[in-house]
């Protein structure tokens, strides 16, 4: 089955194709949405759509209710590494009203449970391969969810290169060695006064190379700031 997969995969041509390959490929596991999404850090934390195997409307009303941003699965997929179900995180965590809001809406459609497999790329990239199903008693044995991860990093693989997704920029090219040696420093909670004792520089220098690592990532604060630095293996 697996390898049958892979020749469908190698046959689509575009990311359209992919997208519909894998929505056929998954209703015969009784899914009946799916989607394939990446996040890249250093470009605003940007969602890059894949494929969307939604309903229209869903769509729409994601889009309008900001649900990447509000979804407990995205936040979940962004600090796991092993494939997790819904009802599995439901039992695991509690949620955020925010978070609630996005369960709400998905169950208001009939969703009762689904899969995720999170795929982690280099510096921080990382992305999400979904999907959900609107019958219960699901095959996500430990066979099935191994089939379906293999299903979902072959099609991942296939998007990537389909794709030309842009990679996650390269900090190491884009600050010099002071600001980086700085914004470790602040991410070991140092003040400016201590990071300039440190490193025999005034705290008015720190700062001017806090600042300009904070506008060269596009970020608002130190705090963004440190956090695109750890996500990207910096620290």
């Amino acid at each position: 089955m697996i390898n049958e997969f892979i020749e469908t995969m190698l046959a689509c041509a575009t990311l359209e194709d992919v997208g519909r390959a894998h929505g056929k490929a998954l209703a015969r596991e009784g899914f009946s949405a799916s989607a394939g999404r990446a996040f890249v850090p250093g470009h605003g934390q940007q969602e890059h759509n894949f494929f969307l195997n939604w309903p229209a409307a869903w769509k729409r009303i994601s889009a309008e209710r900001n649900f990447a941003r509000k979804s407990a699965i995205v936040t979940e997929a962004r600090r796991r590494f092993a494939p997790f179900t819904w009802s599995q995180l439901k039992s695991e965590r509690t949620f955020t009203p925010v978070e609630n809001e996005a369960w709400t809406a998905a169950a208001e459609w009939g969703w009762t449970d689904g899969f995720t497999v999170p795929i982690h790329g280099p510096r921080g990239s990382f992305s999400v391969m979904g999907m959900a199903a609107t019958e219960k008693g699901l095959d996500l044995s430990p066979a099935g969810r191994m089939r379906l991860s293999m299903m979902a990093v072959i099609v991942h693989e296939r998007c990537c290169a389909l794709g030309k997704l842009a990679p996650a920029r390269d900090m190491r090219a884009i600050l010099s060695g002071r600001e980086v040696e700085c914004l470790r420093w602040v991410a070991d909670g140092r003040t400016d006064v201590e990071i300039a004792v440190i490193l025999g520089i005034s705290a008015a220098t720190v700062r001017f190379h806090v600042d300009n690592v904070r506008i060269k990532l596009g970020v608002r604060n130190r705090s963004q700031a440190v956090a695109q630095f750890a996500l990207a293996g910096m620290l």
